[in-house]
């Protein structure tokens, strides 16, 4: 009998994003990053949210025997540096900075022992 082996997770089995809007009674830090995978944009209140362009990956990071890439795209790099540069694929009206924070009560461990 042979050893079981593992399953590759697929794509499709990643876990979604945890929001897709932010909320708007949050407010936005100055400089805050875009959370999704891909975009490196940064918060300037002069822009109008509604005219942000947010270009990002949907999709889940691949590593593959020493390729590089992500999964709802087909292109695929050697070198790590490259593949943080791959631009995104997907384009939507607004970033996501903020989401949609956090459920009262939950508090943020500074120290861990």
């Amino acid at each position: 009998m042979s050893p079981a082996v593992p399953t590759p997770q697929l794509a499709s089995e990643s876990p979604a994003p945890e929001s897709e809007e932010d909320d708007p009674s949050l407010e936005i830090p100055p400089n805050a990053a875009c959370r999704r995978r891909g975009c490196k944009a940064t918060y300037d209140p002069s822009i109008p949210r509604d005219e942000e362009k947010c270009v990002h990956h949907p999709g889940t990071p691949i590593f593959h025997e020493g390729s590089k890439g992500w999964s709802c795209c087909k292109r695929r790099v050697l070198e790590f540096d490259e593949f943080m540069k791959i631009q995104g694929c997907k384009t939507k009206t607004r970033h996501l900075f903020v989401g949609k924070g956090k459920p009262a009560g939950e508090e943020k461990v500074e120290d861990v022992r």
